[in-house]
């Protein structure tokens, strides 16, 4: 067996409880450097306390013991470093006599006797007898720091202490698995494809207490080999439910230059086909640490395929979460109608051409003007509107006709719909996601980017939409689902993606491929000269070092919320992986709550509020599709640039090295 590269490195919760420093052990035995395997490990000048090869040793670790830094298998043996019982062995064999309870090699001999069966059960992919033996093994140094015990092998206090460090570590990076019916995962089930059964979700629950949720019974696979498909169907009596290939509205002419599919397949399988015997060796073998707990036995059978087989292309289907919202509109209630130029995501200062001195100063309406200023859209020669794409969950249109129910004002007549759950060209129902049950999330976002504008009705949309082609593709929160609405979204010849769902690929997903479907075909938008705009999602945290995907992937624009103050919403994530920041708390469209709430059909109320990063995103949508109306040939690098040379400042620590969206100057520029 050899390590796998790129798996994500699990950081321990707690030190080695170890009172002697590593470099102090060093000096200790009357080393500057021990050897395994032939190879030196001087002690680091810096970064101590990093893990450069995710073996699961500290640098200042394998510089005490002697294991590379840089190798995450120092002697070849097919054992990462920070499960090997080499590197311990290595460690006793340098020990004074005088370290061990016994005379001569008696107690020294012993353990390395341990040691050695240690290893051939890992070898053997006996995980759990392995970790037995070091428990037990971890019994007989237990009494120190005062004074050893009487059943104490090592006596000496000091190497006893570094010795039961090692075997502290060694015991924590090894993988250890069970099943808890108490864990729920944020759904209990997504809705059923082509009007088939609910599709139960599990989830496992890893070191750190992070849930990554998946579907019980599904896989997705990309083969690569003749016959791959129908011997992994055979396998674990797998039926496909897609091939990969995109929805098509009538008539769509597809874009050159795409692949017919996505190249991945949605597969039901059966998880009893799998067994767990190899879950924690493969587990092992991908460098996935500490214990996990799957909600329940399908899961974790299905875990177990997928560690299993992921080197055939098989990965589990994630869920993903959402990102929980003189102009005339809506009726004023006093014979007049509300004037979007005065609302305050929507207006520009006294100096349009500065940045945000005078107030926040976003200036969309003069976008607007500037926009059409430049001649869009044009009067005298055939042009094609910019086709935004919508990806969402809760339209309230009609799910047999797919007229609008509720808010039609806001839609254009004729509206474009795919649905990727039900497989048909009408998009409408209420939304399904965790905190989203029978909500009008989709209503909402497509209010914020792309509501008809001076009609005296509903709400305004940034990019105005009087010139605009909106295509609206209903999703589930399952990966497959919003990786083929992303293709499909392609393929019928968006400008434009919002995409509205993310998740954070964890320990499992990064281990064993999980994302790479969305990432691929992230990769096609930005190559075709597509820009897709993603939220970053509302957990009020630091992601600028983690996996959100679709945030953190080249070709999608990630979008933070900010208040009428040009602050951070507390509530939206924030770091390196944020590209530009946008308004919250907007009004957008009208849905059945929000009517309910103000019978009288009249004023701001009848507005939905809208707020988080879900009304960030489209926000920007709009704007990115008016610099798609300028400029059609515009590039997602171009778009990132643009948008954050052009960016209002903010004093917020967390905005600033961004800013957040001056629409006007976008445009402009």
């Amino acid at each position: 067996m050899t390590p796998r590269p790129n798996f994500r490195h699990f950081v321990l919760g707690h030190p080695i409880p170890c009172a002697l420093s590593m470099v102090g052990l060093a000096a200790f035995l009357g080393l500057s450097s021990l050897a395994i395997g032939g190879m030196n490990a001087q002690l680091p000048q810096e970064n101590t306390l990093a893990d450069r090869d995710n073996d699961g040793l500290l640098n200042e670790v394998e510089a005490a013991v002697g294991t590379d830094p840089d190798n995450p298998d120092t002697d070849g043996d097919g054992i990462r470093d920070g499960v090997d019982p080499d590197v311990l062995s290595v460690v006793l064999r340098q020990l004074p006599e005088a370290a061990f309870k016994s005379e001569g090699e008696g107690h020294r001999t012993a353990l390395l006797s341990l040691l050695d069966n240690n290893e051939r059960h890992l070898l053997a992919g006996r995980i759990v007898q392995a970790t037995h033996l070091l428990e037990n093994l971890r019994q007989r140094m237990d009494g120190c720091p005062s004074e050893p015990d009487t059943d104490d092998w090592i006596v000496g206090c000091e190497a006893q202490q570094f010795v039961r460090g090692l075997l502290d570590t060694l015991l924590a990076n090894h993988a250890s698995f069970a099943v808890d019916g108490d864990i729920q995962p944020p759904v209990a089930a997504l809705p059923g494809l082509a009007g088939g059964p609910d599709r139960p979700v599990g989830v496992a629950l890893g070191p750190e207490g992070s849930p990554e949720p998946f579907v019980l019974d599904e896989v997705m696979l990309r083969p690569t080999a003749p016959g791959a498909l129908d011997a992994f169907l055979a396998k674990y009596d797998g039926i496909v439910l897609h091939d990969g290939a995109p929805l098509l509205l009538p008539g769509a002419e597809p874009p050159a230059g795409l692949p017919d599919a996505t190249g991945w397949y949605l597969i039901r399988v059966n998880p009893y086909r799998s067994s767990l015997e190899d879950l924690l060796a493969n587990m092992e073998r991908g460098g996935i640490r500490g214990h996990w707990v799957f909600s329940a036995e399908e899961a974790a059978r299905l875990a177990a395929l997928v560690a299993r087989e992921w080197e055939l292309g098989v990965s589990l289907n994630f869920t993903m979460e959402l990102a929980q919202h003189s102009v005339p509109e809506h009726p004023d209630g006093s014979g007049g109608n509300l004037d979007a130029s005065t609302w305050w995501w929507m207006t520009e200062d006294d100096d349009p051409g500065a940045p945000g001195d005078q107030g926040l100063s976003v200036g969309v309406v003069h976008a607007w003007e500037y926009v059409q200023y430049k001649g869009y859209p044009p009067v005298d020669v055939p042009y094609q509107p910019v086709r935004v794409a919508i990806i969402d969950t809760g339209f309230d249109l009609d799910e047999t006709t797919g007229e609008p129910l509720v808010g039609a004002g806001d839609y254009p007549a004729g509206l474009l719909q795919l649905d990727e759950v039900g497989m048909d060209q009408t998009a409408g129902g209420a939304g399904y996601a965790a905190g989203c049950d029978g909500c009008w999330h989709g209503q909402l976002t497509f209010g914020t980017c792309c509501g008809l504008a001076q009609n005296g009705y509903g709400t305004a949309g940034t990019s105005f939409g009087w010139d605009i082609e909106p295509l609206v593709i209903k999703a589930s929160s399952s990966l497959a689902t919003v990786t083929r609405s992303v293709y499909s979204a392609l393929y019928n010849g968006a400008d434009v993606i919002h995409e509205t769902l993310g998740f954070e690929c964890g320990w499992w997903c990064q281990t064993f491929s999980g994302g790479d479907e969305l990432k691929s075909v992230v990769k096609l938008a930005r190559d075709a000269g597509v820009i897709l705009v993603t939220p970053a999602q509302n957990q009020g945290r630091d992601i600028g070092g983690s996996s959100y995907l679709p945030c953190n992937v080249h070709g999608a624009v990630c979008v933070g919320a900010i208040e009428s103050n040009g602050l951070a919403w507390s509530g939206s994530n924030w770091g390196s992986t944020i590209d530009i920041w946008a308004p919250t708390g907007v009004r957008s469209a009208i849905t059945r709550e929000s009517a309910a709430a103000d019978p009288d059909d009249e004023g701001i109320d009848e507005l939905h509020l809208y707020g988080g990063t879900s009304a960030a995103t489209p926000y920007l949508t709009g704007i990115v599709a008016l610099l798609k109306m300028v400029r059609p040939g515009i590039t997602y690098e171009e778009v990132r640039t643009i948008l954050v040379s052009t960016a209002n400042p903010s004093t917020d620590p967390k905005v600033q090295d961004r800013g957040y969206v001056d629409a006007f100057r976008a445009v402009q520029v």
